[in-house]
């Protein structure tokens, strides 16, 4: 049996270095001011790798939800090296929340998948929010 190794033409090809994720890092804020989910993201680099910090919607100040794990960042396609998106999670004990997001149009939109592990008898849930980049942060 052969192996593959890419299942379409332009899976076969590859970019000459890491994506580029320096114009995207930064902190990114909803277009919704009444957003009862993230309500601001900040991207940043670790060593080369980006990280992800959501902060949710909380009263009187948003909450910090921490660093994102198993970040993921993604190019607009294998022979490139232009930031596109990236996927990221969650665990919050009684939530696990998977983000996956993509750049259009000068805007971060983030879709998320939300399943619930408590018990309690809440529908798992997706949204999706739009957010714009404010500034670039002091530690990029």
């Amino acid at each position: 049996m052969e192996t593959i190794t890419y299942v379409r033409a332009q899976d076969g090809l590859h970019a000459d270095g890491p994506i580029d994720l320096s114009s995207h890092l930064g902190r990114w804020i909803n277009t919704n001011t009444a957003s009862r989910g993230i309500v601001e993201v900040i991207l940043s680099s670790n060593e080369g790798a980006l990280a992800v910090q959501a902060f949710g919607a909380c009263d009187p100040s948003p909450c910090d939800w921490g660093q994102a794990h198993d970040v993921v960042a993604c190019a607009a396609g294998p022979d490139s090296r232009q930031f596109m998106g990236f996927t990221a999670e969650y665990d919050f004990g009684f939530l696990a929340m998977r983000l996956e997001a993509n750049l259009s149009r000068g805007l971060l939109i983030i879709a998320s998948f939300n399943t619930f592990h408590d018990g309690s008898g809440r529908s798992d849930y997706f949204s999706r929010e739009f957010f714009f980049y404010q500034q670039a942060t002091s530690n990029d």
